[in-house]
């Protein structure tokens, strides 16, 4: 289980073969470089093919320019990387209970997506026990992503504390890019008793390193920008190596929308080899 637990792998297989997945029991589909999820034949499958239509506003395209990396750019991220292993072992409980004490401080719109982003996760986040034969067990695990940046451009403060409640109760670090206005909602976010290491707020003028870095496991676009989530998928589909999600400001303030934040793995053990006869699920006794 330490080792499921560890794997950088979308399906684990313990005690069987690796062929014959089951849509609705062994959803399918890889992390990294086999794409963004969600999982083919999964729970939240069909809910990437429904659109949420947003207004379209002005196009902050501009933010994304050519500007070199910081010098302490990859430093930075670095430590992001570390804090987000570190928080991602935390009780989902606990995250959850991270969001109700941040709403408690907040203005009652944030509050409110926060609160709901909370409620959602104590269940959607959950390991889900999936259907399947006598002597297998197959579950759906998620899990964080890794260093999720947030472009905050355009962004009200709802729309602010819905993206950082999404990337946060799912396990990721955040990598915020904005004003003042986002280091205050930040130190919300920490008193409430989210480790510091796992929020950072950069400048603005970093969004093109940023995009480029490899440390980077995907982008939320908080305001509802056209132009700038249009000019964010250009730059991301000419990175090299693992595909990356784009989480929409539509997305960040639908709780039921939350999975975008993860990844998924599944978990399906033959649990009739641990009582000493692996024929069984080959029908062969």
């Amino acid at each position: 289980m330490r080792l499921a637990h560890k794997a950088q792998v979308g399906n684990v297989y313990v005690n069987r073969n690796i062929i014959g997945a089951v849509v609705g029991v062994q959803p399918f589909g890889g992390e990294g470089m086999s794409g963004t999820g969600p999982k083919a034949g999964g729970p939240h499958y069909l809910r990437r093919f429904c659109a949420e239509p947003a207004p379209s506003t002005q196009a902050m395209s501009g933010l994304i320019s050519g500007v070199a990396a910081p010098a302490d750019l990859n430093e930075r991220l670095a430590a992001l990387q570390t804090a987000q292993v570190a928080w991602a072992e935390v009780e989902l409980a606990q995250r959850v209970a991270v969001l109700e004490r941040t709403a408690e401080e907040l203005e009652p719109g944030a509050a409110a997506v926060v609160r709901a982003h909370a409620l959602q996760a104590r269940h959607g986040l959950a390991p889900l026990a999936l259907p399947g034969p006598t002597g297998e067990s197959n579950e759906l695990r998620l899990h964080g992503r890794g260093v999720i940046a947030v472009l905050s451009d355009g962004a009200d403060v709802a729309q602010l504390a819905a993206a950082l409640a999404g990337a946060l109760v799912a396990g990721n670090s955040v990598a915020l890019l904005g004003n003042g206005r986002c280091e205050t909602l930040r130190q919300q976010f920490v008193a409430a008793g989210l480790p510091a290491a796992a929020l950072v707020v950069l400048p603005v003028d970093v969004a093109g390193a940023l995009l480029s870095a490899p440390a980077l496991a995907g982008v939320c676009v908080a305001a509802n920008d056209v132009g700038l989530a249009r000019t964010v998928l250009r730059r991301l589909a000419q990175r090299s190596g693992a595909i990356l999600p784009l989480i929409s400001a539509a997305e960040a303030a639908n709780p039921r929308q939350q999975y975008r934040f993860a990844a998924e793995q599944t978990l399906t053990i033959n649990t009739a080899a641990a009582g000493g006869n692996a024929a069984l699920l080959a029908g062969t006794h």
